[in-house]
């Protein structure tokens, strides 16, 4: 599947802002607990969602399969978070992002075995070589 232009920008934009989001949580993390932080920060995330849906006149959908999948997702959004901030209150911010950044792996693993997506070998090399990085990074 070839890239666009946009998934490109916005792919970017969201790399930018989840760099942001690492160091800003670990500085609201030296002086307020893990259980506050998540709080704020989600809320907030809520906010910003709520009013891009309200600004773009966005469709909601409130069928079972999309509430379901919806709802298993915030699931484990909420679990990966909290792991994540828990692994920020002790660790670094490179070693919890290098660590954590891994999911993409795991994503286009799930990808191809779960939604029948395919991996070609440029797919699988680019994967294998990213992960071979974040391997490093964290040694």
């Amino acid at each position: 599947m070839p890239i666009h232009l946009a998934s490109l920008k916005y792919a970017f934009a969201g790399m930018v802002a989840w760099a942001l989001w690492a160091v800003f949580v670990k500085l609201a993390l030296r002086g307020a607990t893990t259980q506050m932080v998540l709080l704020i920060t989600y809320a907030t995330a809520a906010f910003v969602i709520a009013g891009y849906v309200a600004l773009t006149g966005g469709e909601l959908d409130p069928t079972r399969w999309g509430l379901g999948y919806s709802l298993a997702g915030g699931a484990a959004s909420g679990l990966g978070a909290l792991a994540y901030y828990r692994s920020l209150e002790t660790g670094d911010v490179g070693t919890t992002t290098t660590i954590t950044g891994l999911y993409f792996v795991v994503a286009a693993i799930l990808g191809a075995l779960v939604l029948d997506e395919s991996l070609s070998a440029s797919d699988t090399a680019g994967i294998a070589l990213a992960a071979l990085g974040v391997a490093i990074l964290v040694r």
